[in-house]
């Protein structure tokens, strides 16, 4: 377990299987890689793709995810790098894994922006969106291929 200045791991100090099909916020986006010429390109074969900052009513505390398929950097790199996130919106990431003889090695995050203030409705009890159509029907939404 890390200590008290280190932050949680998904994968090494939370298992995937805890975080599966929950939402986590977004706070921060690190990427390890970059893409050029529309391919993406490692700096270095021990780090993922990119880190993400999560917070989640079911994590602990803010917690690292690392981003280790390149579909799924490609999209957070398009969500992040080329669309951007504007001040009234967030983005929620789920780990969704496919089953199937190929699914360890297929994409996993589902990617969503919603108006900020999203992930706190889905934890309120009392909260009752005016449109529910509306209020599931994100901004901007990237799926694994």
């Amino acid at each position: 377990m890390p200590t008290s200045n280190e932050s949680l791991i998904i994968g090494k100090d939370i298992p995937w299987k805890d975080i599966q099909e929950e939402d986590l916020r977004v706070k921060h986006f690190t990427p390890f890689a970059i893409i050029e010429g529309g391919k993406v390109k490692a700096t270095s074969m021990l780090l993922p793709y990119a880190s993400l900052i999560v917070e989640s009513p079911k994590l602990p505390e803010e917690t690292y995810l690392p981003v280790t398929h390149k579909i799924d950097f490609r999209n957070l790199w398009e969500v992040f790098k080329e669309r951007g996130v504007k001040d009234n919106e967030e983005v929620l990431v789920f780990y969704v894994p496919s089953s199937g003889i190929f699914s360890a090695v297929k994409p996993k995050l589902h990617i969503f922006i919603y108006p900020k203030g999203h992930q706190e409705e889905i934890y309120n009890p009392n909260f009752t969106p005016d449109n529910s159509e509306m209020w599931f029907k994100p901004i901007a939404e990237w799926q694994p291929e």
